[in-house]
């Protein structure tokens, strides 16, 4: 069995399912949504995964510097 870092760097299709299962009532989007003002903003993002928080906000936004250790995770972000 594969451990967290050989699926981070590896499985990113994978781990996008998983991570995008955790959150099946949307309270993450609610929250970024009720409580940050994005408007034309720009914005740093440390271990960006597979952009799933990013795709809350990145339509609303300036820019956006997004990093991660993975370019396998960035890969599927874009």
């Amino acid at each position: 069995m594969a451990n967290m870092f050989e699926v981070y760097k590896n499985y990113s299709n994978l781990y996008d399912e998983l991570i995008n299962h955790e959150d099946y009532n949307n309270n993450l989007f609610q929250f970024l949504n009720n409580e940050i003002c994005w408007d034309n903003r720009v914005v740093c993002e440390f271990g960006i995964g597979t952009g799933r928080v990013t795709r809350n906000y990145i339509d609303k936004i300036h820019k956006a510097y997004v990093f991660d250790n993975s370019e396998h995770m960035i890969n599927k972000a874009k």
